[in-house]
């Protein structure tokens, strides 16, 4: 893998996906229950690793817009990243390790209908999109100021666990990242952050892809 930098950046691209509205991922055409709810809490705890052997078969997405142009690269909610074909040539271009990618259908909903308040009622079937998972997890956190209100605490069946954080007033990096594509151990699950080198081959590729930067260190 090529090493992205010498020294640590001043700043992060995350991976924030196109807004399409709600949206939600459907186990063949139905409520998800049983075996694909736990696949739904792996996907929401978002601890890394292979979900190849938890997979449902025939997985499909419910957009939340009658508008088939509206649907973007990537779109991403409570650890879905789902993405589109050209999104996932980008990452295999990158030889991104540890990424796995399962086709899954985006159906938007029908004219006229408001997803919001109406029985969810099927429009168009668009093909071409997939479930990413990638486990690269990094661990270079050194020093974190959060604000108390970004925090978000986590209950288990064993207590309270360390409160996630969605973003920071300062983050201390101990050492240059080396991955284009990838997420934090431990308090910052389901965020996803790219490469500078990536972001700029997603802008010149014209993929719709929702990547932000985040400072560092914000001002005060």
């Amino acid at each position: 893998m090529q090493v992205e930098a010498l020294g640590i950046a001043s700043e992060l691209w995350e991976l924030v996906g196109g807004q399409i509205g709600l949206f939600s991922l459907k186990t063949r055409g139905q409520t998800p229950s049983g075996e694909a709810h736990k696949f739904l809490e792996v996907l929401f705890h978002d601890q890394g690793g292979s979900i190849a052997d938890i997979v449902p078969a025939d997985l499909s997405v419910h957009a939340g817009t009658s508008d088939a142009t509206a649907i973007t690269d990537c779109f991403m909610r409570s650890g879905w990243v789902i993405v589109s074909t050209a999104f996932k040539q980008l990452v295999e271009r990158f030889n991104v390790p540890n990424t796995e990618f399962f086709p899954l259908k985006v159906i938007t909903i029908a004219a006229g209908v408001d997803y919001a308040f109406d029985d969810w009622e099927p429009g168009e079937t668009i093909d071409g999109y997939w479930l990413m998972n990638c486990s690269n997890r990094v661990d270079v956190k050194e020093y974190v100021d959060v604000a108390g209100s970004d925090l978000v605490w986590q209950k288990s069946f064993a207590g309270h666990r360390p409160p996630w954080f969605r973003t920071w007033r300062k983050l201390v990096l101990k050492k240059p990242i080396q991955e284009h594509l990838f997420g934090f151990t431990d308090n910052m699950p389901m965020h996803r952050y790219v490469s500078r080198r990536f972001r700029d081959a997603a802008e010149a590729s014209g993929l719709r892809a929702g990547i932000y930067v985040r400072p560092l260190q914000w001002p005060n």
